[in-house]
């Protein structure tokens, strides 16, 4: 503990030194008074109106569309490494958990709002409670991603406590016939092939005034975890393969100089075969047992209405969203079958969630030519439907339990389990930003909120026996305030320091079908983040560096916790956590065909009080939240001979260890991290198309991603070899 507080410290005064930025940008041209290039400005809408990067007063990773092309990022995962801060804790069957800061949905149990919120265009993709599957959109024709660290909470609102990561779509262009295409395939290591195909058009209908943007995809992954097959139940090889697929049709109308309209319609539907993980209890490498495949479907639809006019002092924009989502999980519970039935019996685990949601969120913002910008706002979300259904199916239950009125078995499935919901959020929001002198300037923010739940269920079967509940209903509220602050100093244009408060909350819940006794309710959870940080730029442009210091207090924890006997599990608001660490990210160009980015980030995320039921004393740390990660990508671009260049790239990533849960030398500890990733990626552009060989994890890690358990760990993907081409036309 001494060591890595002195090393905290150190990296404070770091911190505190530091003139620093960093922005994830393709390299810029070379200027005609100087052989080596300047880095573009980066501009971010991380506060809703755009910004140069290195103006704004917050840590934000900004990862444009060159960049997720240089790094072949196609999901969240092929880019998670590379922003300081962040842990992508994958959780199989398209299921995923986003880790920023320390802040970590995962240290309860159960059904709860993610931590961190993701936004398509600014639509939240996830519901008001974590559902089975987390929506991954396929990264094509993606303008850029923005990743806001620490809480968010008084313009993104509820789930943006750890922070927000903002997809930020190409819309339509209203002056240009063009199009692109690419497709890739890839070989993994002692797995199967994987192919992928992307394409675009953008058409102008009406010159000036009318444009459609469309775009589709199509995903076949390649798996490489086996299933040895369970109790004569055969399995397979390489079966956590799948297939995905989707796109986005949009169209953009500008009637008059001050009116814009744009419409987007986006559907993706993705179809694992089977889970990834694999069982270290059972012989083989990257092997499990199970006698049932265990596949999910994921398939998500959101229309998106914006409109923006502008009044000349103020841009009014109303952003209007229907989003629906159609998941399906099955686990393998042949195993547990003996618990209920004399032989072995297939027993399937489904899992089901069905979501209708409705946005509306209106502001108006200040066209910032004077000292004071401003922007004032309305959200409005119902979730006017949403079930859950959770069910074991095990033939012959009725035959067994079924004359038992101790336990109840009308059926064959010992346990069934449903919720529906019906949840509303509205909030009120503001922001305001002073420039007090040329140098020092202010920022306030705030945000009213008000969450009402109405919630019914019940849980039957075998399992829950005499104490299920039927047929149950429950309302719940809760209010509340939230707010930011923000002193932002220019040295001068090039080097600010910033010193941040903000505060970041989740939306509280009930118990339902829980069996008694346990709280029908429990109420938010929220923190406070202190942050202080500073950005620079040196070199005439040519290098840049960022650096955040902050302290994160989490209290009223919604913790998972069990009933007596260990057969359910309910939340309740009993829990507190801080996190504190250091981030730094830098890009240079070193030379006219040379550039470097890096990052770093440390952090420490603890538990501040003893929990028994979590087995959690005070300074066990957060599961799942590495202490040190590192990235650091270099690229040489020449040209190959007259009309073509070329590029040369590496990079590396080294994650640290971390744990499955809070006591690290217990014997159920599950150690996960501790490896590194490297990359390469060579290739050729000819002009209007391009081709790049690439290989990720070179090095063949096979460490553990994620894990629940021994029994359950979800590897780092094998090294992959693989070929793209992509082609680009435009009249």
């Amino acid at each position: 503990m001494r060591k890595r507080n002195k090393l905290f410290c150190s990296a404070a005064i770091m911190t505190l030194m530091s003139g620093i930025s960093y922005a994830q940008t393709a390299p810029a041209t070379a200027t005609s008074d100087d052989d080596v290039a300047r880095m573009d400005t980066v501009i971010v809408s991380s506060a809703k109106r755009e910004q140069p990067l290195q103006d704004v007063p917050l840590a934000v990773t900004a990862l444009s569309e060159e960049y997720l092309q240089q790094l072949g990022a196609d999901t969240f995962e092929d880019y998670a490494l590379t922003v300081p801060g962040l842990q992508l804790n994958d959780l199989g069957n398209n299921s995923s958990e986003v880790n920023i800061r320390g802040i970590a949905s995962g240290i309860s149990a159960g059904d709860l709002q993610d931590s961190v919120i993701t936004l398509i265009d600014d639509i939240p993709s996830a519901d008001t409670k974590a559902s089975i599957t987390q929506p991954d959109l396929r990264l094509f024709d993606v303008e850029r991603v923005e990743v806001l660290r620490g809480p968010q909470g008084t313009l993104f609102g509820s789930g943006a406590m750890g922070g927000a990561i903002r997809i930020i779509t190409n819309k339509p262009e209203l002056d240009s016939l063009n199009g692109k295409i690419d497709v890739t395939a890839s070989q993994v290591e002692g797995g199967d092939l994987s192919t992928a195909y992307n394409g675009m058009v953008n058409i102008p209908i009406v010159e000036d005034k009318l444009a459609i943007r469309a775009v589709g995809y199509y995903r076949d992954t390649g798996g490489w975890v086996d299933n040895i097959g369970l109790a004569g139940y055969p399995g397979g090889e390489n079966v956590n393969s799948g297939t995905s697929y989707g796109g986005r049709f949009m169209v953009k109308y500008q009637p008059t100089e001050k009116l814009g309209i744009l419409l987007n319609v986006t559907h993706q539907n993705s179809e694992p075969d089977d889970s990834g993980y694999y069982n270290t209890t059972v012989n083989g490498e990257l092997a499990r047992s199970t006698a049932l495949p265990e596949y999910s479907t994921d398939k998500f639809t959101l229309v998106n209405l914006v409109a923006d006019y502008d009044f000349g002092f103020a841009t009014l924009t109303s952003s209007t969203t229907y989003y629906d989502r159609d998941a399906f999980r099955t686990s393998d519970y042949t195993a547990y079958s003996t618990y209920f039935s004399p032989t072995v019996e297939l027993t399937p685990f489904n899992g089901t969630v069905k979501s209708e949601n409705y946005f509306e969120e209106l502001r108006l913002a200040s066209n910032g030519d004077e000292r004071l910008d401003w922007l004032v706002g309305f959200y409005y979300r119902n979730q006017a439907g949403r079930d859950i259904k959770n069910e074991i199916i095990l033939p012959g239950s009725e035959a067994l339990y079924g004359s038992n009125p101790e336990y109840g078995a009308p059926n064959d499935i010992p346990y069934d389990f449903l919720l529906s919901n019906e949840t509303k959020e509205m909030a009120l929001f503001g922001e305001a930003n002073y420039e007090i002198t040329e140098k020092l300037e202010a920022t306030l923010g705030a945000r009213l909120f008000k969450h009402e739940v109405d919630e019914t269920g019940y849980s039957q079967g075998v399992w829950y026996g005499a104490r299920g509940r039927a047929d149950v209903n429950v309302d719940a509220e809760d209010e509340a305030a939230t707010f930011k602050g923000a002193l932002k100093y220019n040295f001068t244009d090039d080097q600010m320091v910033y010193g941040l408060i903000s505060q970041g909350y989740r939306v509280g819940g009930t118990n339902l079908p829980r069996v008694d006794p346990t709280p029908d309710s429990f109420g938010p959870d929220e923190l406070t983040m202190y942050e202080i940080g500073s950005k620079s730029t040196f070199a005439d442009g040519r290098f840049t560096l960022n650096a955040a210091l902050f302290y994160i207090d989490w209290t009223d924890m919604q913790v998972g916790l069990y009933t007596t006997n260990n057969n359910d599990y309910y939340i309740a608001n009993a829990g507190a956590a801080h996190s504190q660490g250091v981030e730094f990210e830098g890009q240079a160009q070193i030379t006219e065909n040379l550039s470097w980015s890096g990052a770093v980030a440390f952090t420490q995320a603890e538990i501040d009080v003893d929990n028994i039921a979590l087995g959690a004393s005070a300074g066990d740390r957060v599961p799942g939240t590495p202490e040190l990660t590192t990235s650091n990508l270099l690229r040489y671009d020449f040209e190959l001979y007259s009309g073509v260049d070329a590029f040369v790239q590496g990079s590396h990533q080294y994650v640290d260890n971390s744990y499955t849960i809070f006591n690290e030398n217990s014997p159920s500890a599950y150690e996960m991290g501790d490896y590194h990733m490297v990359n390469a990626r060579i290739g050729a552009d000819f002009g209007k198309w391009e081709l790049a060989l690439f290989a990720k994890n070179l090095l063949d890690e096979d460490k553990a991603a994620t894990a629940f358990s021994a029994a359950a760990v979800y590897p780092v993907r094998p090294r992959t070899i693989g070929i793209t081409l992509r082609a680009d036309f435009e009249s």
